[in-house]
């Protein structure tokens, strides 16, 4: 009979036991769920889209709301339609890197064009649009637009294009080597590049290299 009971309790300890040991695995579990949740929510967005945004006026420099205008990619003919608001702004976000040709057109003014407009990844560009007194069919077309001082974002970037990643004598073709093109980026580790591992610590506008996290 005591054979019985003390069998009966040791099923009932070791019971005991793996119920701690489940406690315990869902706890930590629920820790790192929770911690790479927060990790997440701290991590800055990271997009190769752009964005084309601006505003409208008349020559007298008033906002004329209610313009049609179109973005369209000069390389895919995909087109997004907005309207400007009562502001005489518009906004057309999640575009891709490309040339584009913006059109806008209200009855009462002449249709405003630019063709050959440079976004580039993850570019938040403004091209203010100005619309003159005339009839619809009538138009004023701008081939390329001159560079501009960008004041809607605070993200200063570089696009590196194809002609360098080309002509340029990279080791190995490793494509890190490029951010040393970023204007106050500088390569602090030893002279070359690793073709192995983890890229060469990067040195930013004078930041410690431990304070400028970047991905490739």
């Amino acid at each position: 009979m005591e054979i019985f009971r003390a069998d009966a309790l040791l099923r009932s300890n070791k019971s005991g036991r793996n119920a701690n040991r489940g406690r315990t695995f869902w706890k930590q579990t629920l820790g790192v769920l929770l911690a790479l949740a927060v990790s997440a929510m701290q991590l800055p967005a990271q997009t190769s889209l752009g964005t084309i945004l601006g505003n409208v006026t008349d020559e007298s420099g008033a906002a004329v709301p209610q313009v049609v205008v179109t973005i369209k990619n000069e390389g895919t003919s995909a087109a997004r339609v907005v309207k400007t608001d009562e502001n005489g702004t518009y906004t057309v976000p999640a575009l891709p890197s490309g040339s584009y040709t913006i059109q806008a057109e209200l009855t009462g003014f002449r249709t405003e064009i630019q063709t050959g407009v440079k976004l580039d990844v993850n570019q938040t560009l403004r091209l203010d649009l100005g619309l003159k007194v005339g009839d619809v069919t009538q138009s004023v077309e701008v081939n390329g637009i001159a560079a501009t001082l960008q004041t809607d974002s605070s993200t200063v970037s570089t696009t590196v294009d194809n002609k360098k990643v080309v002509e340029l004598p990279l080791n190995g073709r490793s494509f890190t080597q490029l951010t040393v093109l970023v204007p106050g980026a500088v390569g602090t580790g030893a002279p070359g590049f690793k073709l192995r591992g983890p890229p060469s610590p990067l040195a930013v506008f004078a930041a410690r290299t431990t304070t400028t996290p970047w991905t490739a």
